[in-house]
């Protein structure tokens, strides 16, 4: 209930006055659902071990990984954004010129006059004061709008253009899926498999049936349940960032192709994955450093959580909903020696 009345406005909470009644539509809610379907109210994911009391120096690291995070988000949706407006261009035929400029060409694609007119995701947002044209000199132009004027790769029916793109975006994103299949689906169900760092094994995948292993024979940074080493150190610091730059790709990609889908989970996901990269790499440093920075590093299960919030509020600015949701759906901390995480 908060995290959609935080959404929608860029200055924050608005709707302060519908905080109460929806608070507690969203408690009666969740009441109704379990006691109709009998399950017990707990969380959804298990994180490493926290012990019960931590040192004073945990908040200097906090504000660390918070930063940390917020790089990461921002480097989430800037490259989700420029993937999604780079798929959205491909293929599109030379806009038409109109003496009137953008307006008229967008007014005549609305009105059916024009069905060859490019309509720009991101409009450009322009004053309603006419001032005289001047010569400009003309703007470096991308790779595929040079593509697009040699008139091989074209598509003036924009239906056949957005299947095109489509076709091409999808099977870019299934490449990448069976490469790093931890990129699958929304990235929900996924996200324990990232939390313990591939000692779960992920849904669909690491099945025994015979279609699931043809699947993930190209695939990394899987770990065999069976290998014991293999469990207990995880996943290695560059599938973590191979993991994390995947995603960002593959959100963009699909987003472009305009499938039905949204970010919630994408911020969480590359969060929790790049925290692991960031601990991984301070536990490297420090051991070449004689110790340096090791608190950065002794709580993983706290990078793993301030990172996940920081990146997400980037992108949705949704800053009390997501500490709630995060401490909500926590289920258990592992003990620190046990890599029996379960399924």
């Amino acid at each position: 209930a908060l995290f959609v009345l935080e959404i929608p406005h860029r200055m924050g909470l608005e709707y302060f006055e519908a905080l109460s009644p929806a608070t507690i539509a969203s408690i009666i809610a969740v009441l109704v659902n379990r006691w109709w379907t009998g399950n017990s109210v707990t969380g959804y994911f298990e994180y490493p071990f926290l012990a019960p009391e931590l040192p004073s120096a945990v908040y200097g690291s906090a504000v660390v990984y918070g930063l940390f995070g917020a790089g990461v988000g921002t480097i989430y949706a800037m490259g989700a954004l420029r993937l999604k407006v780079w798929v959205h261009d491909w293929f599109h035929a030379k806009p038409v010129n109109t003496p009137d400029g953008d307006d008229a060409r967008h007014e005549a694609m609305l009105d059916g006059t024009v069905v060859n007119a490019q309509v720009p995701l991101l409009p450009s947002q322009k004053s309603k004061k006419r001032v005289p044209s001047v010569p400009q000199r003309p703007l470096a132009r991308s790779f595929s709008e040079s593509i697009s004027e040699l008139g091989c790769c074209a598509f003036r029916n924009e239906p056949i253009r957005a299947a095109a793109a489509g076709a091409l975006a999808g099977a870019v994103v299934g490449i990448i899926g069976l490469v790093v299949p931890h990129t699958f689906f929304w990235g929900e169900a996924q996200l324990q498999t990232l939390i313990d760092k591939g000692r779960t094994p992920l849904p669909v995948f690491n099945t025994d049936e015979e279609w699931s292993a043809a699947l993930s024979q190209y695939s990394f940074c899987l770990i065999d349940p069976n290998d014991s080493v293999a469990v207990l150190n995880g996943f290695s610091l560059e599938c973590s960032l191979l993991i994390t730059a995947s995603k960002v790709v593959v959100v963009g990609l699909s987003l472009g192709t305009g499938i039905i889908g949204g970010h919630f989970w994408g911020p969480l996901f590359i969060g929790c994955s790049a925290s692991h990269f960031f601990t991984g790499i301070v536990d490297v440093i420090s051991k070449a450093r004689g110790g340096f920075g090791k608190e950065l590093a002794a709580f993983p299960c706290v990078a793993i959580l301030c990172t996940m919030a920081s990146a997400h509020v980037v992108t949705f600015r949704a800053h009390m909903a997501i500490m709630l949701i995060l401490t909500l759906t926590i289920s258990a901390f592992n003990p620190k020696d046990n890599s029996d995480f379960s399924v």
